[in-house]
């Protein structure tokens, strides 16, 4: 009888589980059916989110520029410790847009940033005393000016901040200018004799006379 009983009972498990099993399928397919969150989850692969466009970036950014403008001048204490102040909403509404907030402050034109001891350690300023939000739209600097900007940030990052010297990066970046003017004007010096013995042979050698046909 006790064989008997905990056949019973192991029996009634299986048919208790199928059924369950059934239910959470039959859920599943009306889920699916009536458009749920399990079938958009199951429709949008994870990062299948849309690009912004052109005009949500450039209102996203006017919009973080009068913020971060405005959070600067009114928490001028809170950068002291050689932190940066950041908008709190940042990560939530701007960052899908813009990116990350220390790659949005580098590349604007209306700001510029003091690196501390550690690549995490900076703290933004206003260039030149801040400009309207319309201005700061317009400027767009060129491509040398971004490179010069990383050169000076890398230049910050590998320096103690005891140690950084405008006058030694401005002199290095001129012997740099020098060396490559240099090696462009050599450059070309030689290519202009290639030319001239080029055009010396075209000139000297004789055109041949076709022969006519017998």
């Amino acid at each position: 009888l006790f064989f008997c009983a905990m056949d019973r009972e192991a029996k009634r498990q299986k048919t208790w589980q199928r059924q369950l099993k059934a239910k959470a399928k039959a859920a599943k397919a009306v889920a699916a059916s009536s458009g749920g969150p399990s079938s958009k989850a199951a429709a949008e692969p994870p990062g299948s989110r849309s690009q912004p466009t052109e005009a949500e970036i450039k209102e996203a950014t006017q919009k973080a520029i009068a913020m971060i403008e405005l959070g600067i001048k009114k928490n001028r204490g809170v950068q002291e410790s050689g932190h940066r102040w950041i908008p709190l909403c940042w990560a939530k509404e701007m960052k899908p847009v813009l990116g990350s907030y220390k790659k949005f402050v580098e590349k604007c034109p209306h700001f510029r940033i003091e690196y501390g001891d550690t690549p995490e350690k900076y703290t933004v300023h206003l260039r030149n005393g801040g400009t309207s939000t319309a201005e700061s739209s317009s400027l767009q600097p060129s491509t040398w000016q971004l490179d010069m900007q990383r050169a000076w940030d890398n230049y910050c990052l590998a320096t103690a901040k005891e140690e950084r010297s405008i006058a030694d990066f401005v002199e290095m970046a001129s012997t740099v200018a020098n060396n490559a003017l240099a090696s462009k004007t050599g450059s070309e010096s030689a290519a202009v004799p290639e030319k001239r013995r080029a055009d010396a042979g075209a000139v000297a050698a004789p055109k041949r006379k076709k022969k006519k046909a017998s």
